[in-house]
């Protein structure tokens, strides 16, 4: 079994082989839906550019439709003669409301294929970073890892060389990313020390029944005393979609629910609902899940290294910067990302989980300076959210 995360579709290669006649002449070969012939044909060309020349499941054998799988599974390959792939229609239709979609079919398809053309077996290897070494990803799992995998970019060429060339295990580049000064070019627009001549009118500061909100000692603490998730949108500002920028705190977490999310990104407040639409990088106890809630699900689970749930608080931050997205703990940056939402900067913030308590010590803002950016004087709400953690399967 499997977990997927996100890709990117590349141009479609043009059918070769009418499905008509294959089946007349390949009696052990069908594929029932053209989009499915569509990534067969695609995940042939890869193969074929990597020097895997041999596949030919026209004459081999292989049936693959969409229907129903069991347990969730986005995908089944079943190795019975000929080959059977089954893709869970539901799923892949699901997909389609997300900015993602199209790469989590396309590496649902290459993952089956995997199994179903080079009897790949699942392969729970990982880089230094704590990513997954293969796409081939899967159950059984060690324990508290998912598997979903970032099969986009550079990492997508990595993935598809490992899985038609098994033998090579050079670990790629970006699985250390280096950025020495995460502040390099950008002007610093918000400096909230949070000292007792601190300005906290932008902020909302109450003792209620479902949380406490104050500054005391030099520290800004969020103590959610409910059952209810919150995000906690501490600036607003005036900004441009696309602009460079970087946010930055020192924390720790206090409590029973080792979790906790720094996010930047848009507060949409259309009627009595409230969107956010933002990148994250959330923290369960010592892994890190990196993602953005345009996409299905979290890019990947790295390993942290700090413990933001300690005695010290950990610097922890987010870089945009063009077409890229850095993470940094403790001062170093863990993981190198493409761009590839139009997501913007103009609102930063937490999640406090349910039953725990976020100190911070002090809260920054640095932006490329190409616009003139004012902090909002409007108090902002914290807000109940629901957290969807999605996974997906294949086996």
């Amino acid at each position: 079994m499997n977990k997927i995360k996100c890709l990117y579709l590349t141009a479609g290669i043009a059918a070769s082989i009418a499905l008509s006649s294959c089946e007349k002449e390949y009696t052990n070969y069908s594929v029932s839906n053209a989009t499915l012939q569509e990534y067969l044909e695609k995940f042939l060309y890869e193969a074929e550019s990597r020097g895997v020349k041999s596949l030919n499941p026209q004459k081999t054998g292989l049936k693959m439709y969409f229907g129903d799988c069991d347990e969730g599974a986005a995908g089944v390959t079943y190795y019975e003669n000929p080959i059977r792939i089954v893709i869970d229609k539901e799923i892949w239709d699901k997909y389609a409301d997300y900015a993602d979609g199209t790469s989590q079919n396309e590496h649902t398809v290459f993952h089956e294929l995997g199994h179903g053309l080079l009897y790949r077996k699942h392969d729970n290897s990982t880089l230094s970073s704590g990513e997954w070494a293969t796409m081939m990803a899967g159950d059984p799992l060690p324990s508290g890892s998912i598997p979903n995998t970032n099969f986009r970019g550079e990492r997508r060429t990595y993935y598809l060389d490992r899985l038609f060339n098994p033998n090579d295990k050079k670990e790629p580049n970006w699985a250390k990313p280096t950025f020495d000064d995460p502040t390099e070019s950008l002007t610093k627009m918000v400096d909230d020390d949070f000292s007792s001549t601190y300005d906290a009118s932008h902020i909302t500061l109450r003792d209620a029944r479902e949380y406490t909100t104050k500054i005391s000692g030099g520290e800004f603490v969020f103590q959610n005393k409910s059952t209810n998730n919150y995000i906690v949108p501490l600036q607003n500002v005036t900004a441009v979609n696309g602009s460079d920028v970087y946010v930055e705190t020192e924390v720790k977490i206090e409590g029973s629910n080792k979790i906790f999310t720094l996010e930047f990104g848009s507060r949409d407040e259309s009627g009595q609902d409230t969107k956010y639409t933002y990148h994250y990088m959330s923290f369960y106890d010592t892994r890190i899940r990196l993602g953005n809630t345009l996409c299905y699900a979290p890019y990947c689970q790295i390993k942290s290294p700090k413990n933001i749930y300690g005695d010290d608080f950990v610097k922890v931050g987010i870089r945009k910067q063009g077409d890229y997205i850095y993470y940094f703990v403790g001062g170093e940056c863990i993981y190198k990302d493409i761009v590839d939402t139009n997501i913007s900067g103009t609102n930063y913030g937490f999640i406090v989980y349910a039953n725990s308590t976020l100190r911070m010590k002090n809260f920054r803002i640095w932006n490329d300076g190409t616009v003139s950016l004012y902090k909002s004087s409007a108090e902002t709400e914290p807000q109940i959210i629901n957290i969807e953690e999605r996974e997906t399967h294949n086996k």
